[in-house]
């Protein structure tokens, strides 16, 4: 079963993986589309200006630079089941602004709207393995297995029963204490 969950892990992790990579062999591609995709608020442009800055690079590249790095590290810890859960947040993080901006289906019409339907639907499924991810953390089938048997299915040790015989009586016996009070009418 390990082995299995583990495959499914790295296959599931790959298409984050080969993204990633195709973005950082092809970083001016993927800055162009980005620079054509993406209009940041502009609520924004001060940190957009520092972060121009301190980089020396447009803001389009500083964004596929970081959305392949996300990609290839993200797969990656999901892929070798290593801090699974922070892996899943940062694919979930690129996963939904990505979407957003690149598969707006409804803004489109004819054969785009049904290719970006079809993608935006292939992510938003990414997504949802994404949140597993994130629940199941770093947990390997099997880990609680034996707690939980040992924990849920123990019988209770029995309980010995006292018979009449076996009964014991106070040695001292209490003897109730009366006052003698006044009868009032």
């Amino acid at each position: 079963m390990l082995a299995l969950f583990m495959i499914g892990r790295i296959a599931f992790a790959l298409i984050f993986i080969i993204s990633g990579i195709s973005k950082f062999m092809d970083l001016t591609n993927t800055s162009n589309m980005i620079a054509a995709e993406v209009l940041l608020p502009g609520f924004l442009s001060g940190v957009v200006t520092q972060i121009e800055g301190a980089t020396g690079m447009r803001m389009p590249m500083v964004l596929a630079i970081a959305g392949a790095v996300i990609e290839v590290i993200g797969g990656a810890m999901i892929a070798l089941n290593f801090a699974s859960r922070l892996g899943a947040i940062l694919l979930i993080l690129f996963l939904i602004p990505a979407t957003y901006y690149f598969h707006d289906f409804w803004t489109m019409s004819g054969d785009a709207w049904m290719q970006n339907l079809i993608q935006f639907q292939k992510n938003l499924s990414l997504l949802g393995g994404l949140i597993v991810f994130f629940v199941l953390g770093s947990w390997r089938p099997g880990e609680n297995e034996i707690m939980e048997r040992e924990t849920i299915y123990t019988r209770p040790e029995p309980v010995e029963r006292m018979g009449r015989a076996d009964r014991v009586e106070p040695v001292d016996p209490v003897t109730p204490v009366r006052e003698d009070r006044p009868v009032i009418n």
